[in-house]
């Protein structure tokens, strides 16, 4: 078994047993993670990039597979909510009409579904 197969088990577990606590690493590590994550990230993170296009049938796929909630279905169609989101891209790749797209960096892209997660669709 790898590092990361090895590492992919024990949060497993963690998850099993509902383990909570804080697992980063101390040190130099942490710090320029919460810089990265709570400083920067958060003000770079947009949500008017999202959109769909004429495919969207306002299925409301997209409000339910999002695990931030942070899409709303108004007038038939998605709105995303800035502070909740955290472009994870699960509704652009759940999305059975392929309808929601980034800016123009997902346009022409395939979507990735993981074979090994399932939903309740």
């Amino acid at each position: 078994m790898n590092l990361a197969e090895t590492q992919i088990k024990e949060v497993l577990e963690g998850i099993k047993n509902n383990k909570k606590g804080y697992f980063a690493d101390h040190g130099f590590a942490t710090v320029l993670s919460f810089f990265i994550n709570k400083i920067l990230y958060g003000r770079v993170r947009k949500t008017n990039k999202f959109y769909t296009n004429e495919k969207c049938k306002s299925c409301g796929q997209c409000e339910r597979i999002c695990p931030s909630q942070a899409i709303k279905i108004k007038e038939k169609s998605p709105i995303w909510v800035e502070k909740k989101c955290s472009h994870c891209t699960a509704c652009i790749n759940r999305c059975p009409s392929q309808a929601i797209e980034y800016g123009n960096s997902t346009k022409k892209r395939k979507r990735y579904l993981n074979p090994y997660v399932k939903f309740d669709d």
